[in-house]
């Protein structure tokens, strides 16, 4: 696997100034103080609203920039509580719109239509879990992979190394970087209908995409999740192209639009780099346009 670094010509920060947060407080380089210190939604929500206030104070030169929140997965819950606080305290920024990708951001619709193992099958499964431990079994997951690089340890070499921290500037307390981290961390939602709806009725733009091979946070979920939240249908069901062939199916809402990314599962960027590239650009263009349509 080659580690050498490449020029991404479908990066999102082509044509837009790019804020990572790492949050919560022990996720990334981030790091927090208090040893008993307990995570959840709305915790999270209030320390990403104090990072973003502090982010604008000492930048002031950003604050008439259009601002969109974007983010995947758990983000279905960090984003639109995000988004509800930045309204509530009439945030000085000129917050546009968010863009949610294959969101946990109903579990209802998300997995309320998993089948349920019977008792049968979960003994079989036991009993062949146990056969193939005996036998001296195949990690058939590393053996059979196609994949053309392991991209997480190359971002934990690639963020760890320690010329990239010192120019990032972290900070020497921060930890070893990960992708993923094990922190106490308490979910205080099952669904963001009601959230999602004020943050909507508020003015913001919004798009959720899914690509539509994501067996974590399956797309059917978050269309019904999409369809759920009542609003009036401006574009009907229909597919998008990018380089001629079909890049997925999109529904634009009043005030929001939800669309698949063909052939992609959780990471959209990663997984159809040109594809997601397109739709992101598309949609800025059309949130600042003002276009009903907001997207292709």
């Amino acid at each position: 696997m080659s580690e050498t670094l490449h020029l991404n010509p479908y990066a999102w920060n082509m044509k837009t100034n790019v804020l990572y947060l790492e949050s919560p407080p022990g996720v990334g380089y981030s790091y927090n103080t208090e040893n008993d210190y307990e995570a959840n939604d709305d915790k999270t929500a209030q320390l990403n609203f104090e990072a973003l206030k502090s982010f604008y104070q000492k930048f002031p030169q950003y604050n008439n920039n259009s601002f969109y929140i974007t983010g995947e997965s758990y983000a279905g819950i960090y984003i639109p509580t995000l988004a509800k606080l930045l309204i509530d305290n009439r945030f000085p920024v000129q917050f546009r719109a968010m863009a949610i990708e294959n969101p946990i951001i109903d579990y209802y619709n998300i997995y309320a239509d998993y089948e349920v193992p019977t008792p049968q099958q979960v003994a079989s499964k036991l009993v062949r879990k146990t056969l193939l431990t005996h036998l001296g079994q195949v990690k058939m997951f590393d053996e059979v992979s196609t994949s053309k690089m392991d991209f997480l340890k190359s971002m934990d070499n690639y963020l760890n190394n320690k010329l990239v921290r010192n120019a990032l500037h972290i900070n020497s307390k921060s930890p070893t970087w990960h992708a993923c981290s094990n922190i106490n961390y308490t979910s205080n939602y099952d669904s963001m209908t009601e959230t999602v709806r004020y943050v909507l009725d508020h003015g913001i733009k919004a798009l959720i995409y899914n690509g539509d091979i994501d067996a974590v946070c399956n797309f059917l979920g978050d269309a019904w999740f999409a369809e759920n939240l009542g609003y009036k249908t401006i574009k009907e069901y229909g597919p998008w192209f990018v380089d001629r062939q079909v890049g997925g199916f999109y529904t634009v809402y009043d005030n929001f639009a939800f669309t698949t990314v063909r052939g992609s599962g959780h990471m959209v960027p990663t997984d159809k780099p040109a594809a997601g590239y397109h739709m992101f650009n598309t949609f800025i263009r059309k949130v600042e346009s003002g276009d009903p349509q907001l997207l292709f």
